[in-house]
Order: structure tokens, then C-alpha cells, then sequence
């Protein structure tokens, strides 16, 4: 299994993998596979620079998922986007006319 990942691991195999993961996010929106996609290609990029271990590439690329994850949740949290389709309005509650509230 070593000498699979030895001679296989390589740039190539990143860079094909973000592209596959991209095209994935394209076609199912919303998935979460573009961040997938961005660290398989900076581990592609990273390795075609620097030749590094299966598993430091394996690790590395587990740490900019959830990074690049975290990241994006935690500004969608801070800069909600706000929708023009009504349909996607969140609908503020009103009591004002409610018959149990006098």
C-alpha cells in the first residue's frame, strides 16, 4: 500500500482530484466540495514545489479542508447573505393581530 501511495501521490494526482472535486460543487451546488477541490489543488501546487511525505500531503490537505470549511461557515455567519427571491425571506414573526395577544 506504501509504494501505491509512494509512486502515485504525486501533483498530478492533486491537481486531478481539485478538478474533479470543482466539477462536482458545479454540478451539485452546495455540497461543500469546492473547499475539497481548493485544498487538493493547493496540495497539488505545494507538491509540484516541494516533494513531501503521502502522509504530510494526506494531513495537509485534512487541515485545509476543515480550515477553508470553518472559514466560510464562520463568515457566512458574520455576513449573511440576504435573498431578492421572497420565497427565501425569512418571514418576521408579527403578534400584533394575533387573537390570543390583547
Amino acid at each position: 500500500m506504501e509504494a501505491f501511495f509512494n509512486e502515485y501521490m504525486n501533483h498530478w494526482a492533486w491537481l486531478s482530484l481539485g478538478v474533479t472535486f470543482i466539477i462536482i460543487e458545479l454540478l451539485a451546488p452546495g455540497t461543500m466540495m469546492m473547499w475539497l477541490g481548493i485544498a487538493a489543488v493547493a496540495i497539488g501546487l505545494i507538491v509540484a514545489v516541494i516533494p513531501i511525505s503521502w502522509e504530510w500531503q494526506i494531513f495537509l490537505f485534512s487541515v485545509i479542508s476543515v480550515g477553508s470549511i470553518l472559514f466560510w461557515r464562520a463568515r457566512i455567519k458574520k455576513y449573511p447573505q440576504k435573498s431578492d427571491n421572497p420565497s427565501q425571506q425569512k418571514e418576521e414573526p408579527t403578534y400584533r393581530n394575533h387573537p390570543s395577544i390583547k
